[in-house]
């Protein structure tokens, strides 16, 4: 594994880690939830080996500590994006060939956004925040979102901590959810949903798999399938049933 920094506008440093093989068909961009948490980083790691296993290259990155600090904005969302649009440019310098992403959980909505724009091969979700409003209700409480929304306060306390609220953003992803949107986008993601989550459900990425054929819903069974893949037999099962689409893109 190499490692790089990437400097974006602002002068924000991004620490990069990569591996990207010489004769690699393709490479993955591998986009984590909300921060750079413990989870995010057991799903990264996991998917990088299978795809070091079968000679595809990756490129893992860390938010930018101004990205991480404004989790539920809209600041964070946008600042989620340019980030991986950078990285992407970065990794196009270094891998002419095939590119694909990899998202979990809020990295997938990152994903599905730059495939938006950007030319891309593939793309693999696990636990993808679809429905970032229920998303935001599970996390939050009902009880903050309702005096969010009647009030429009600027700021709301999570976890201790106040974020300034991107109330504008809020209102749109309410009337529009993201994936009315990803039904257009024209290469196959393959979506994998744990069956206990608590957060999010089976039915978001299923309902996209009837409205789109580039759209690949799969279930990860057990009762421990949880959205942060705490019981590692929820991440292997995971792994297990993407390797057949890794094994595919290798050999394309």
């Amino acid at each position: 594994m190499l490692t790089d920094q990437l400097t974006l506008p602002g002068r924000t440093i991004v620490e990069i880690r990569f591996q990207i093989p010489d004769n690699a068909l393709a490479t993955f961009i591998l986009s984590s939830g909300y921060g750079n948490d413990q989870f995010s980083e057991a799903v990264q790691l996991a998917f990088a080996g299978l795809l070091t296993k079968h000679g595809l290259g990756w490129v893992q990155y860390i938010y930018p500590e101004r990205c991480q600090k404004n989790k539920f904005t809209d600041l964070y969302i946008s600042s989620g994006i340019t980030t991986l649009s950078w990285v992407f440019e970065w990794a196009k310098l270094r891998h002419s060939r095939q590119m694909h992403l990899f998202g979990y959980s809020f990295g997938g909505n990152i994903s599905l956004e730059l495939a938006m724009i950007k030319q891309i091969g593939a793309i693999v979700l696990v636990n993808p925040v679809l429905d970032y409003a229920a998303y935001r209700t599970e996390q939050l409480g009902a009880e903050a979102i309702r005096e969010w929304e009647t009030n429009q306060v600027t700021f709301l306390t999570y976890e201790k901590v106040r974020y300034p609220v991107g109330y504008r953003f809020m209102q749109e992803a309410e009337q529009q959810k993201l994936h009315t949107r990803a039904t257009n986008i024209d290469c196959n993601i393959y979506a994998f949903q744990a069956e206990n989550d608590a957060i999010l459900k089976y039915s978001d990425i299923d309902s996209m798999a009837l409205k789109s054929p580039r759209w690949h819903a799969d279930l990860i069974p057990g009762e421990r399938a949880d959205h942060n893949f705490e019981d590692p037999e929820s991440l292997r099962q995971f792994i297990q049933k993407v390797e057949p689409i890794i094994a595919e893109l290798a050999s394309a």
